[in-house]
């Protein structure tokens, strides 16, 4: 039993058995820990880089905020500096103005001749309206012989605004009244523009205020362009977000987000680059600008900026202008649905051109109908109504704007004399000029039938070409221009800019110089004989009658009215060629001639407003005034800035001046210009025929009491026409007087000159009788005893 039993000893390992056993158990797990510990040791230094990368991404934070402090500062900056670029353009003038040009008013009054078909074609290009009954201004109705209107008015010209009845009888005004019936003694309409004068870049405006501005406009351009202008500070986030959703449903843009304050900026500033760093300038311009304006301001500049169109060159900015350029009215007198197709055209002026797509404009038009009806602007009965209207665009614009080339030549000749160029096309300038565009139209249309009709008699194979010139001989203010056959069309302008060789025409003051010399009178007999000169080159020179036909001696008188060549240029070699010279300086000739023989015929070129001038001084009685068209100049506020006023000049002898002009009437009546006997009758006037070698030049000048005129008849490529003086330029000539109302040519004689009797044929005095022709002389002079009347 005891074996089997335990003895004390190994009771007590037994109790210590078990404890060993835990013992060793409790190392191993110790062990364990360890293992565990030591396992655990890493993810313990992945704790200590985990610490560590706060402070990368506080490095990183750090970073990305220093950038968008910099960023921030850098925006400002440009900001500031585009806030400057603004707030210099938007203190003074913010649009460069080009000159305006105007006509002269027109005045009616009982005994104008002027047809009623004139007067209406006239209000037209003044962009009157016809109506069943005119109340408002810019309105008139023509019934048979009485025209009734409201004249519009001028401001800046004192014209006021006044309702008119005008009475005709023919082609004449017989009566004026105020529409009540009270009699009138004189009307003015408003001048007519007639140009302006364009930068380079030809942008054209008329810069207006902001009470031309119509109530109606502004709130359509709310509605269709920017809803929340009156909320939002230059950019609507809200406006580009609809407008991103709405691309997106529809797959494509159809939306824009951009405010008028935007588009304002885009016009004024920027291109219209589609780039993140236009769009980003033009952000924070929009937000400068919106700081800087108010609302009315930068409504008003929009108003005046926004691009609506091309007109060939010109580029139609502003909604003035464009109502003028689209219908022929200013700003305040557009209707509903005139407002709504020029709103709808702001999205795409070439897209919704009425002329060249009107069925899209039209649809735009109504569009933006709907649009005001659906806002409130206006009743959609309104709307309804203003849908049923035409388009309203005028068809031709001649006349309107850019029809007056020629004349708009002359006006920037003379105003680059006093104006640096920069001003003419930036300054806002307004220039009256003495153009009468009545007279105008018809010396262009007049000069036009007449050259055709000379080509068909002539059978003249190749097409002809002419300028005319014609001036008010008492101011020497321009009555009328044309610069070559096609009318309107802006080219070589042949009235200003084209030389030729003026032939015969140069004769009156050949025998001017001669008369001024003392030793000849206008009975002074002269060779008429062939001529043989010999020149300082020792050549000899043969100067021959047009005609190839002599005879002996002959007066003056007769030498002039006849254009006889060789007596000529016996006077004028004998008094001397740079005397000749010195009194065409004299009479306003601006160049100075080598003084060669053939000067005495004609071997002079000028130009027909040159002419013109030598011309003038001697129906002025030898007082010259330089040639002119401009006779006012204001500026954008209407403050006169220079006035041209007559400027008269003593040159020549009155009394060696009338003597010429009596021959030259001489010339008219019995000379080469004879025709204008039967062409012209009952109309005395002067004039002088001139033609050049092998007849390439083709010219008249000619005086009336109220006009001198010149006319050039020719080809461009220095060709002969084939015809003389009488045969081309004298029928085109009498053509452009039967379109102006002329006087009869009445000079005033000096008191040392006598009426001396001559026969013409002969060339000799004769008693006081029916077949004599009056010569003014110097002296008296008494007839030979044996002279008689034929």
């Amino acid at each position: 039993m005891k074996a089997r039993g335990t003895s004390p000893t190994h009771a007590k390992r037994s109790k210590t058995a078990p404890r060993a056993r835990a013992g060793t158990r409790s190392k191993k797990r110790k062990t364990k820990k360890k293992k565990t510990l030591k396992s655990t040791r890493k993810p313990a230094r992945k704790r200590v880089r985990a610490k560590r990368t706060p402070s990368v991404r506080r490095r990183l934070l750090t970073g990305l905020l220093a950038l968008m402090g910099v960023a921030l500062l850098m925006t400002a900056l440009y900001g500031l500096v585009l806030d400057a670029q603004i707030k210099e353009r938007f203190a003074g003038q913010p649009w460069a103005q080009p000159a305006r040009v105007f006509a002269r008013p027109i005045d009616l009054y009982a005994g104008l001749s002027l047809a009623p078909a004139e007067l209406v074609a006239h209000l037209n290009q003044l962009g009157y309206r016809r109506v069943e009954q005119p109340t408002s201004p810019g309105e008139y109705r023509l019934a048979g012989q009485q025209l009734r209107l409201v004249t519009r008015g001028d401001s800046l010209l004192t014209i006021s605004v006044q309702a008119l009845d005008v009475y005709f009888a023919g082609d004449v005004i017989v009566e004026l009244n105020d529409g009540r019936g009270d009699a009138l003694p004189l009307a003015t309409l408003e001048p007519q523009m007639i140009g302006s004068l364009l930068p380079r870049s030809g942008v054209d405006r008329n810069v207006i205020g902001a009470d031309a501005v119509p109530t109606l406009l502004r709130a359509a351009l709310v509605a269709v362009e920017d809803r929340r202008f009156h909320s939002h500070h230059g950019i609507d986030f809200r406006g580009i977000a609809r407008a991103a959703l709405a691309n997106l449903r529809a797959g494509r843009v159809r939306q824009g987000g951009s405010t008028i304050t935007q588009q304002l900026i885009k016009s004024h500033f920027l291109s219209n680059a589609q780039t993140w760093r236009r769009k980003f300038k033009e952000a924070l311009m929009a937000v400068s600008i919106d700081a800087r304006l108010s609302k009315d301001d930068i409504m008003l500049a929009y108003v005046n900026e926004i691009y609506l169109g091309q007109d060939g060159g010109r580029a139609i900015h502003g909604f003035d202008l464009a109502s003028r350029f689209y219908f022929s009215r200013r700003l305040s007198e557009l209707e509903i649905h005139h407002i709504a197709m020029l709103t709808g055209m702001v999205k795409g002026p070439s897209q919704f051109n009425p002329r060249r797509y009107p069925e899209a404009a039209r649809k735009r038009r109504d569009l933006v109908l709907d649009i005001l009806s659906d806002e409130g602007v206006i009743s959609a009965e309104a709307a309804l109504q203003a849908k049923a209207e035409p388009l309203d665009v005028v068809a031709d614009r001649t006349g309107h704007f850019g029809g007056y080339p020629a004349i708009m030549a002359m006006v920037r000749q003379q105003l680059l004399r006093d104006y640096e160029p920069d001003d003419l096309v930036s300054a806002g300038l307004s220039v009256y000029t003495s153009l009468d565009v009545v007279a105008q139209q018809r010396v262009e249309q007049q000069v036009g039938q007449a050259l055709a009709q000379v080509e068909r008699e002539h059978d003249v194979a190749e097409q002809l070409q002419t300028s005319a010139v014609v001036l008010a001989p008492d101011t020497g203010e321009l009555m009328a221009l044309v610069g070559g056959r096609q009318i309107g069309f802006d080219g070589f302008n042949r009235a200003l800019d084209m030389r030729r060789p003026i032939g015969s025409l140069i004769k009156p003051f050949v025998y001017l110089t001669a008369l001024e010399h003392g030793q000849f009178d206008l009975d002074t007999e002269l060779s008429n004989a062939p001529l043989d000169v010999t020149l300082d080159t020792g050549q000899i020179w043969s100067p021959r009658n047009f005609d190839d036909e002599y005879g002996g001696d002959v007066p003056i008188f007769k030498a002039l009215a006849q254009s006889y060549n060789t007596p000529a240029v016996r006077v004028g070699l004998e008094i001397g060629v740079q005397n000749v010279i010195e009194t065409l300086q004299r009479l306003g000739m601006a160049h100075d001639p080598d003084a060669f023989p053939s000067l005495l015929l004609g071997a002079l070129e000028l130009t027909p407003l040159e002419v013109a001038q030598l011309y003038l001084g001697l129906a002025g009685s030898g007082f010259i005034t330089p040639p002119r068209i401009v006779k006012t100049v204001t500026d954008a506020n209407g403050r006169a800035l220079r006035a041209y006023p007559l400027e008269v000049e003593d040159a020549v002898s009155p009394v060696s001046t009338y003597q010429i002009m009596r021959t030259l009437r001489l010339a008219a009546t019995h000379g080469t210009a004879r025709s204008l006997s039967w062409r012209l009758p009952g109309l005395p006037v002067a004039g002088k025929t001139g033609s050049t070698n092998d007849l390439r030049d083709s010219w008249f000048a000619g005086v009336s009491q109220s006009s001198v005129a010149v006319v050039w008849v020719g080809r461009d490529d220095n060709e002969s026409t084939g015809l003389t003086g009488a045969q081309g330029a004298l029928p085109v000539w009498v053509s452009a007087m039967r379109a102006l109302d002329n006087a009869p040519l009445a000079p005033y004689p000096p008191e040392d000159l006598h009426n001396v009797p001559f026969d013409y044929t002969t060339g000799q005095p004769l008693p006081y009788c029916d077949s004599a022709v009056l010569i003014p002389l110097r002296r008296q002079s008494e007839p030979p005893p044996l002279a008689v009347c034929r």
